[in-house]
C-alpha cells in the first residue's frame, strides 16, 4: 500500500471519521478473474435456493475475489454504496454478504472508448446520491482509470463548493501501476488499509 507519507495523519484521520463508503469497482474490486466470479455466482445462488452456506465459506470465497475487503468492511461503521457495471446476479448476493447498504448500476464504457461516448449517467449517479442524504466525509474507491478519475473530480468539486467537508481516494492498482490522483494506492490486498487504520 502506498500513500502521501506527509499527510499520512490527516489521511487517516479521514478514514477514522468518515460517513459514506462510496465504490465504483468493475469486474473485481481486485483483480479481475471470470472463474472465481462463476463460482461465486453458483456458490451464492445455490445459497439462495435452499442450502444455507456456512458463513465461513461464504467469508472464503468472497476474500478469494475481494482479498481483505470483509475484514475492512468489519472495522468501518459508514453507509455503504457500490457503483458497479457488474450484472445484478453477481453483484447483490455478495454485496449483501458485506453489508452495502445500496447499489447503482452503471452502464460501463470500457476505458479506451470514454472519450469516444461521454459517459454522463455516472456523474448523475453521484449528484442523485448527494442529493438524497447529506454525506459530509468520503471514501471513494475505484479500479478502472477515466471513469474513476472522472467520478473523484466530481466529488472534489462538491467539496471545493462546500458541500462536503472531505473525500480521501482509493486506488486499487493492478499491475502495481500508481495513480497519484488517488491518496491511497492498494496492490492487492484491503487488510493493508486495516493495518494502516488501526496504527498508532
Amino acid at each position: 500500500m502506498m500513500y502521501d507519507l506527509k499527510k499520512a495523519d490527516e489521511i487517516k484521520e479521514k478514514i477514522k471519521n468518515h460517513d459514506l463508503f462510496l465504490a465504483d469497482l468493475d469486474f473485481t474490486i481486485a483483480k479481475p478473474n471470470f472463474l472465481k466470479m462463476i463460482k461465486s455466482v453458483y456458490a451464492f445462488s445455490k445459497q439462495d435456493i435452499g442450502n444455507l452456506m456456512k458463513e465461513d465459506y461464504k467469508s472464503e470465497i468472497v476474500h478469494s475475489i475481494y482479498p481483505g475487503l470483509n475484514d475492512f468492511f468489519s472495522i468501518i461503521k459508514s453507509e455503504k454504496i457500490l457503483i458497479t457495471g457488474n450484472i445484478p446476479l453477481f453483484v447483490k448476493p455478495i454485496a449483501k454478504f458485506l453489508g452495502i447498504n445500496k447499489i447503482y448500476y452503471g452502464n460501463h464504457i470500457p476505458d479506451p472508448l470514454l472519450s469516444l461516448f461521454p459517459n454522463n449517467k455516472y456523474e448523475k449517479i453521484i449528484d442523485s446520491i448527494f442529493s438524497e442524504k447529506l454525506y459530509k466525509k468520503i471514501l471513494f474507491a475505484g479500479n478502472s482509470p477515466n471513469k474513476d478519475e472522472g467520478i473523484l473530480e466530481r466529488i472534489k468539486y462538491k467539496e471545493a463548493r462546500g458541500e462536503i467537508e472531505s473525500v480521501v481516494g482509493i486506488w486499487m492498482a493492478s499491475n502495481n501501476k500508481i495513480n497519484k490522483k488517488f491518496d491511497i494506492n492498494i496492490f492487492d490486498d484491503w487488510s493493508r488499509l486495516v493495518q494502516f487504520y488501526t496504527a498508532a
